[in-house]
Formats: C-alpha cells, sequence, structure tokens
C-alpha cells in the first residue's frame, strides 16, 4: 500500500511534466508559425494564398496537437505491453508462441498500408479543408460585395464542392481504417481459437511424458493464451494510432515548409547601415524590376530618377507603367532585377531594413484599420506613442474634431477594417497614423483617388499641410491633387518619359498635356486657389 502511495504522487509528477512540455511545444509552434509568415517576403505572399494560412495555422497544428499529445505516451505503453506478452509466451513455450502470433506479421503489413493509404487522403481531406477556409475568408473579407451582386448561393456552392471533396476523402479514410480493424480483431481472435486447438494438442502429445519433461500443461496453455491475448490486445490499441501519427505528419509537412521558408529579404535582423538623417537625396539608378510572380512582363526597364530630400514629387502615367512599383522598391517589399536604388549614396540593401521602414510612413489608396480603437489604430504608427502625441497627429491630419463626436473619443472601437467609417474619416485616420510616425519619408500611393471631391479636398488639405516636413512622393491617377507638386515625373513603359513642373510640362505638350487634357483639366490655376474654390 505504502509503494502504491509512493508511486502515484511520482506518476502524477512525471504525468505534468509530459502535460508540460506538450503545451510548450505546441505554444511555441503556434508563435514560430506566425513570426514566420509575417516575416516573409512580400513575394512569398504573391504565390501564396492568404487564406491557406488560417486553416494551417487552426486545422493542421490541431493535427499536429493530437499527433504528439497523450497519444505518444498511450502508444508507448501499449508497445511496452505488447512486448511483454510476446516475450513470456515466447519464454512459456515458443512453439505455441508461434501459432499464437501467426497472423501478426499479415497484421503488421496490412496495418502499415492502409495507414499509408489513409494518410494520403487524410491529405486531400485537410487540403480541401484548407482550400475551403480560403474560401469563406475571401468571402468574408469581401461580404458587402458578394451580397450587392446576390452572389451568396454562388460561394455557397463553391465552398460546398471543397467541402464535398473533403468529405469524399474523409469516406475513402473511415473505410480503409474500417476495413484494417475487421480484418485486425478477426485475425486476433481467430488466432486465439488457433491457439486453444493447437494448445490442446500440444498437451495430449507431452503428457506420456515425465512431468519435469513437460512443456506443455493447461497452466502453461493458459499462461501462453493470456499473455498472448494481452500482447495482440495492446497491439491492437497501438495499430489506429499510427493513422493518428501518420495524419500529424502529413499537417506538420505543410506546418514545416513554412517555418522552413527563409526570407530573401530579412526584415528581423538589425544587421545595416543606419543614417542619422536623410539629407542629400534619393536615387532610382537604372534600375530594371519584373514581379516574381510575372517575370515576363518588364514594370521598370531602365528606370533612372532622383528625388531631393524635402521635395514633393508626384509619379504620373497609365495604368502598369511602374509608379506604385516604385514607391514598393523604396520600402523594400522587393529588390530591383537590376540596378539600384540609394539614399545619400548608399544602396538601401545595406541598410537595416527594420531602421529604413521606420524613418517611411505610407497612405494607400485603401486603408487597412484595425478592429480596435481609434487611438491604437493611430498609435500602430509608433508603437507606445502617449496619447498627446496620437491627438497632435490626429490634429495634423484635420481627424480630431471628429474622433471626439464619436461615442467614446479616442477609445472607440471602429470595427473590421474600419467599417463604421466613411472614406475620407478613413484616410484621415490612416495619415494620423503616418505622421505619429513623423517620417523622414512620407509615400502616399493614390491616397485620395477613391474619395468624392468633398473629402478629397480635405484629405488632400492634411496632407499639404505636413507636405513641407518630409520627403514626399505622391502616386495619383487624379491629378488634381498634385499640380503644386515641385516636380511631377511622367512614366511610361517602365522609363521617366517626362520631368518637370506642372507649368512647364503643360508647356511642352507632351505626354503629361495629353493626360491633363483627357481629365479636363486644362484650367492652370494653382491647386491653392481651387481648394478656395471647393471649399
Amino acid at each position: 500500500m505504502c509503494q502504491v502511495s509512493y508511486r502515484q504522487p511520482e506518476s502524477l509528477a512525471r504525468s505534468l511534466k509530459c502535460i508540460y512540455f506538450y503545451f510548450k511545444c505546441i505554444f511555441k509552434m503556434r508563435t514560430s508559425f506566425l513570426e514566420n509568415i509575417l516575416n516573409q517576403d512580400i513575394e512569398w505572399f504573391d504565390r501564396n494564398h492568404s487564406g491557406d494560412f488560417t486553416t494551417i495555422f487552426t486545422q493542421n497544428i490541431s493535427k499536429i496537437e493530437d499527433g504528439i499529445g497523450e497519444k505518444i505516451g498511450l502508444f508507448l505503453y501499449s508497445i511496452a505491453w505488447f512486448l511483454t506478452g510476446i516475450i513470456i509466451s515466447l519464454y512459456e513455450g515458443w512453439k505455441l508462441a508461434l501459432v499464437a502470433m501467426v497472423s501478426l506479421p499479415l497484421s503488421t503489413i496490412l496495418i502499415l498500408i492502409i495507414t499509408k493509404i489513409a494518410a494520403k487522403f487524410s491529405k486531400g481531406e485537410m487540403e480541401a479543408y484548407q482550400d475551403a477556409g480560403a474560401i469563406a475568408q475571401e468571402v468574408f473579407g469581401s461580404i458587402k460585395t458578394v451580397v450587392a451582386f446576390n452572389g451568396q448561393d454562388k460561394e455557397c456552392k463553391i465552398y460546398e464542392d471543397h467541402l464535398v471533396h473533403a468529405e469524399r476523402n474523409n469516406v475513402l479514410r473511415c473505410i480503409f481504417n474500417s476495413t484494417n480493424n475487421f480484418f485486425l480483431w478477426f485475425s486476433m481472435f481467430a488466432c486465439y481459437s488457433l491457439t486453444y486447438w493447437c494448445g490442446i494438442h500440444l498437451i495430449i502429445g507431452d503428457r506420456d511424458l515425465p512431468s519435469e519433461e513437460r512443456v506443455y500443461t493447461p497452466s502453461s496453455l493458459v499462461t501462453i493464451f493470456f499473455a498472448t491475448l494481452g500482447a495482440t490486445w495492446y497491439f491492437g490499441l497501438a495499430a489506429p494510432l499510427l493513422e493518428v501519427f501518420a495524419t500529424a505528419r502529413t499537417a506538420a509537412q505543410k506546418v514545416f515548409f513554412i517555418l522552413d521558408s527563409k526570407p530573401k529579404i530579412n526584415t528581423i535582423k538589425e544587421k545595416g547601415r543606419k543614417l542619422y538623417r536623410f539629407q542629400n537625396c534619393i536615387r532610382f539608378d537604372e534600375v530594371y524590376f519584373s514581379y516574381p510572380t510575372r517575370s515576363e512582363l518588364k514594370v521598370l526597364w531602365g528606370f533612372d530618377l532622383q528625388i531631393n530630400i524635402g521635395e514633393t514629387v508626384a509619379l504620373v502615367g497609365s495604368s502598369g507603367c511602374g509608379k506604385s512599383t516604385c514607391i514598393q522598391l523604396l520600402q523594400r517589399f522587393y529588390d530591383p532585377t537590376l540596378g539600384r536604388i540609394t539614399i545619400d549614396d548608399v544602396d538601401i540593401k545595406d541598410m537595416s531594413l527594420k531602421w529604413l521602414r521606420e524613418k517611411i510612413a505610407v497612405v494607400s489608396q485603401e486603408p487597412a484599420l484595425f478592429t480596435t480603437t481609434v487611438a491604437e489604430n493611430i498609435r500602430f504608427g509608433k508603437e507606445g506613442a502617449p496619447q498627446e502625441e496620437i491627438e497632435t497627429a490626429a490634429r495634423k491630419a484635420r481627424v480630431h474634431e471628429f474622433i471626439l463626436t464619436l461615442p467614446n473619443g479616442y477609445e472607440t472601437v471602429i470595427g473590421e477594417r474600419g467599417g463604421q467609417l466613411s472614406g475620407g474619416q478613413k484616410q484621415k485616420l490612416a495619415i494620423a497614423r503616418a505622421l505619429i510616425r513623423r517620417p523622414q519619408i512620407l509615400l502616399l500611393d493614390e491616397a485620395t483617388s477613391a474619395l468624392d471631391t468633398s473629402s478629397e479636398s480635405e484629405v488632400q488639405a492634411a496632407l499639404d499641410s505636413i507636405s513641407g516636413e518630409c520627403t514626399t512622393i505622391i502616386v495619383a491617377h487624379r491629378l488634381s491633387t498634385i499640380r503644386n507638386a515641385k516636380k511631377i515625373v511622367y512614366i511610361s513603359e517602365g522609363r521617366v518619359s517626362e520631368i518637370g513642373s506642372h507649368a512647364e510640362l503643360m508647356a511642352k505638350k507632351g505626354a503629361y498635356f495629353k493626360l491633363v487634357n483627357s481629365q479636363g483639366l486644362m484650367d492652370t490655376k494653382p491647386f491653392s486657389q481651387i481648394q478656395k474654390i471647393m471649399r
């Protein structure tokens, strides 16, 4: 009794250690998985569907949890008892023991084959659920568009098709597993009967021998039978776990493929040069570039441009000419195929990437806001920023007064992707988020193209108020927003076609002149006067 009492705490401690190790492994895997994805190159996201990651993060890691949890202990426990039963049986009488285990080789081969087939179907099932999850995430992210075009039935049908494929794989896997279990248990019970039949004959054959020479007696038959019974029973318990391990292994392949993916542009390491402050110019030096997923399409072809620090420069041109690409290259989302981009004669590849991006702020056409408070959305631009800085940035972006009208002011939760706000309000919050960084380079990528005239004038006024504080690069289709830029660069076929102020380019009557004419903006009044008229 004392021995049992002594071992119970020891067993409990051992179990707690295993549970702690198990949860620690899963916690580390989940955090490493998310960290690795967030630090991949943009090229990597171009090649992979973002919806797949959510399914892998939830479903695949859950499958791995099943494979490395308490089932490992159960499997080892079952195998230990299986081997113990086999050893006892062979010791008591190897002939009868071999008869009792006659089905074991066939059962083992059958289990291995079925497990391999089941793993194949399990992989197909996970891939189908992964595709279905990606469809669902895409639909939820574009729910207003889906509803507006009455696309609910269509999307449900697409989702159902993926589920049918998953269900088919699941049914086939279950059929193979059920067949495996049937033959396994049938062979086990058949061997029990065969063991008794052969054991009786062996006992009868040994009854004429002296008692000390008899190998097989009723007691040895019972010992061998129950030892074999225990061995095969635990073998039957261990066999289904092989399928769990195979499924976990299949799920782990996808997870560890992502964990082993190393970004070419490392965003974590602090190595690289850090300049005190940008003082001279930003230069695109004979840059050639094609997107990795469309290598045959040449986006930039010998692109050469110098932007002096403190200037406001606008990039214009037809769609696909490479305007937004320049902004992405400057942020090192991609690296040029040929040529280089320098700031103060230092190649940005030689700079600390984390430091470089801290000096740049971006306002895009469709700002990404998060499901949190207004203050936290602005604070995303500068981690740990105090409330005073947040309000200062909001005032510069001309959104402070609006925020105060919200139910909880700066602590108001704005909904998923800022769905409770208008386009102009979201843009102003995005501008405030950019301004709180106090960037040395401000990138405006179609920042006002989706706004109405009133919202555009307000957002443009906010941008104009801070344009002198940093180097501003504007990408715009709507030319009314860039007339007062110091330098306008017209890009055509991946090269700089024209460069100059608005008045200079209008006087040339070239490609920029035609673009202005096509938008009906022939009035050459300064943009500040146009703003007054719009107000």
